[in-house]
């Protein structure tokens, strides 16, 4: 999971540190893929 949170920090990292314009459809999209990984990632970890 840790490696989930490094990819959430890293999204777009740049735009959102100097506060530029950041693609509301495209950071949805990211956001959906990345929130079932981590769904997953929770389950798997509850199963081991």
């Amino acid at each position: 999971m840790d490696a989930l949170v490094d990819e959430a920090l890293a999204y777009q990292a740049e735009a959102f540190d100097a506060d530029e314009p950041i693609d509301g459809g495209d950071l949805v999209q990211w956001f959906a893929a990345w929130r079932i990984a981590l769904r997953d990632a929770r389950r798997h970890k509850r199963q081991v």
